[in-house]
């Protein structure tokens, strides 16, 4: 098969067993028909090799150490036969046409790297739920995704050449949970990235997300635009790191306060205010963090 023409679907997973087979199944039905489908298990202890296993030679299989998601994509994209890289984590389902979708775009601009398409966030209660969405593309800048990342890994199609050209995920584990984010920032700045404004992947929402808990979130994105920051040389992207990294800290201190935690949310407010001091709401937290609060408060 041509490899111009081949999309290789790319699952990590780890301890995933109880929605690894939705999401092979979902990957194997695209409407799009030249693609492969490689699982990465990343060292799961749970019931994930009797899942793969029953799906025998329809996927490729990888097996490694524990050493995160990050490890888990690229050994995948390094084996991949396609031209073209279609990411899914283990926990979530693509639609029929998504890759057709994906690629009909990637295809239509050259200049682009990357497309990425919407994601339906079903709230725990609901399970997986169906959405309708306008048929609209977007073009993001770095600029755009340093302020906020619209883009969802789960259903992102980029080109093999550029995760190779941009070093591929950042292995390290302090960035568990962006290292996504991190790769398409460094994309961003050499590429061209879109946006297909329709739901092409069902986001399953669940106790274990690695992104569920904000606090730690908000904590690695800091680190993340204290990294970039270093690296930047030019003064007016520093100004918006810089802006980015204050906003990040107020999102710290409101989590914080979401959290509880009466004393961390009195660092965090503090934390906030020393950053961004003509802020109004960062007085109001730094205000609100110094009041007698409720006995719901953790002391």
């Amino acid at each position: 098969m041509n490899t111009e023409s081949l999309v290789s679907i790319v699952i990590p997973n780890y301890n995933y067993g109880r929605f690894l087979a939705e999401a092979i199944e979902s990957a194997l039905a695209q409407t799009y028909p030249h693609i492969e489908v490689i699982v990465v298990d990343d060292g799961s202890t749970d019931d994930s090799c009797r899942v793969l296993e029953s799906f025998g030679g329809l996927i490729r299989t990888l097996f490694q150490e524990n050493r995160g998601p990050a490890a888990a994509r690229n050994a995948g994209v390094r084996v991949a036969s396609g031209a073209n890289v279609q990411f899914l984590d283990a926990d979530d389902v693509l639609l029929p046409r998504a890759v057709e979708r994906l690629l009909e775009v990637l295809q239509a601009h050259p200049e682009c790297g990357l497309v990425s398409g919407i994601a339906i966030k079903p709230s725990e209660s609901s399970g997986i739920a169906a959405q309708e969405g306008s048929k609209k593309i977007s073009f993001i800048s770095f600029e755009d995704l340093v302020l906020q990342n619209s883009l969802v890994t789960s259903c992102t199609l980029a080109r093999r050449e550029v995760l190779i050209q941009n070093g591929l995920f950042d292995e390290d584990r302090a960035w568990q949970s962006i290292e996504d984010y991190f790769m398409w920032l460094r994309i961003s700045r050499t590429s061209g990235v879109c946006l297909l404004v329709e739901p092409l992947v069902r986001y399953r929402i669940h106790a274990s997300n690695i992104s569920s808990n904000q606090l730690r979130q908000v904590e690695r994105e800091v680190g993340l635009f204290c990294r970039l920051l270093e690296m930047e040389r030019d003064a007016r992207v520093r100004r918006l790191l810089c802006h980015k990294k204050r906003r990040l800290f107020h999102e710290w201190a409101y989590h914080a306060r979401e959290s509880g935690d009466r004393a961390l949310f009195k660092k965090r407010a503090r934390a906030a205010l020393l950053r961004w001091p003509w802020y109004w709401k960062n007085w109001a937290y730094w205000v609100f963090a110094h009041f007698p609060l409720s006995s719901g408060w953790k002391r």
